[in-house]
């Protein structure tokens, strides 16, 4: 998980504003959980695990199932086949700071058939 500074521009959008309290602590959990383009694994269990630890197993994936309903119908993610999640425009809702992370591009290592070409970690730049 990284540590993300929120803009003033999140507070500021209407389509967040209307949306459920629970979806935009997911969205700003999504961020903290993505590199620094906005890509990440897809796997809502360890996920809702990382944003709701102390909560039970049962609501802390229903929570999280709702909210990433809510933020994919409102296109504030997408969620691909091939196993990753990215979040458009990140950079309007945060600006990443130091360190800079080496962003693999997650959507370049799905081959067309839904399947991930290759498991490489995130490098630090120096």
């Amino acid at each position: 998980m990284r540590m993300r500074t929120i803009h003033p521009a999140f507070w500021k959008d209407k389509r967040l504003g209307k949306m459920t309290e629970n979806a935009r602590l997911v969205f700003i959990g999504i961020w903290m959980l993505s590199d620094d383009a906005g890509w990440s694994r897809w796997d809502p269990e360890e996920m809702a695990a990382e944003l709701f630890l102390y909560v039970n197993l049962e609501e802390r994936l229903g929570r999280f199932d709702a909210a990433t309903a809510e933020l994919a119908a409102a296109g504030r993610i997408s969620i691909l086949p091939c196993g990753h999640t990215n979040v458009p425009k990140l950079e309007v809702y945060q600006k990443p700071g130091r360190p800079i992370y080496n962003v693999r591009d997650a959507h370049r290592d799905c081959d067309g058939l839904g399947r991930i070409a290759d498991d490489k970690p995130l490098r630090r730049i120096e």
